[in-house]
């Protein structure tokens, strides 16, 4: 019967219910049995629990919380000479701190991560990915390993592989773009953390160059660009243009910034084309410039976490 209790308990055991079962149930249990030893004047093991008010601060020690239900579970606290916990007391409050500690695993893996600059490598792949390219945007001299059989979507790997390093002879880029604005490194030599990865006024004045440079590439066309007939061919001569043109910058422009993207964001980008079309300006120049523009946005040259894994 006790241990269908206990079952009960933690099945009932309610994340809202933890700021109260931690003030009405552990918080008198640790005055009773614990902070004779850990807490005031007297520390031991420096564990202090009578500086813990509130569930917030104790599920903010995760350690901490992991190291009471082990020594309640080995039975080690509270020490001989000290009263001992009822068998019911200590299985509840096992129940509780095993809650608690999932709460705060999950608190602590749900800290989102500062957004951070895309890095070199990362905006080669990312705009290659975005335009379907069929080859970098820069010659990676820096990309050590290089398969050259198509194996990801066979049914099964393969039994041979073939890779080669080029990094002394890497494959051209496209032609006449500009370079990577250089990135800084962190002390442990990495180039990819986020309190390096900034975007000063200088830095997103050369994004936005090269960005120009991207599309502006000789090679930038429908032989090398995936996307070119669904976004830079002109429409149908019979297609509403105003509302094909909207339609291919709000996909576009969700795939680009990696999530969902305002409407004033994508009527702004549209009005902007529809306006150099009244200009004369051809299509797939008109779209060139949309895309130029995404590319220098911190939408996307910031990348954040997601949890749709269409977007990630």
């Amino acid at each position: 019967m006790r241990k269908l209790s206990i079952l009960l308990f933690a099945l009932l055991w309610l994340p809202a219910q933890g700021a109260d079962d931690f003030r009405q149930k552990l918080q008198p249990v640790f005055a009773k049995h614990c902070v004779k030893c850990h807490g005031g004047d007297k520390v031991k093991g420096k564990v202090n629990l009578k500086e813990i008010a509130n569930a917030g601060q104790f599920l903010a020690k995760p350690a901490l919380i992991k190291e009471l239900i082990d020594v309640l579970d080995a039975g080690d606290m509270p020490p001989e000479d000290e009263p001992p916990l009822p068998p019911a007391t200590r299985a509840e409050m096992l129940v509780m701190l095993k809650a608690l500690l999932r709460m705060a695993a999950t608190d602590q893996m749900a800290k989102p991560n500062p957004p951070r600059r895309l890095n070199r490598f990362q905006y080669n792949y990312t705009v290659r990915d975005l335009f379907q390219l069929n080859r970098d945007v820069f010659a990676l001299s820096e990309k050590l390993m290089t398969r050259e059989t198509i194996y990801l979507n066979a049914p099964k790997v393969p039994d041979r592989v073939n890779v080669r390093s080029r990094a002394l002879n890497p494959a051209a880029g496209l032609r006449e773009v500009r370079p990577f604005p250089q990135d800084l490194r962190a002390s442990h030599g990495f180039d990819n953390q986020a309190n390096q990865l900034t975007l000063s006024p200088l830095l997103f004045d050369a994004f936005l160059r090269l960005s120009v440079s991207v599309v502006e590439s000789p090679d930038f066309n429908e032989n090398t660009v995936g996307i070119w007939n669904t976004f830079f061919k002109a429409p149908a001569a019979d297609a509403d243009v105003p509302a094909e043109t909207h339609q291919r910058i709000a996909d576009f422009l969700q795939r680009a910034f990696r999530g969902p993207v305002e409407k004033a964001t994508i009527d702004r980008y549209t009005a902007y084309a529809l306006a150099k079309l009244k200009q004369e300006m051809p299509y797939p120049a008109v779209m060139k410039k949309v895309a130029s523009a995404a590319l220098s946005s911190p939408m996307f040259l910031f990348h954040y976490h997601t949890t749709d894994p269409k977007l990630a």
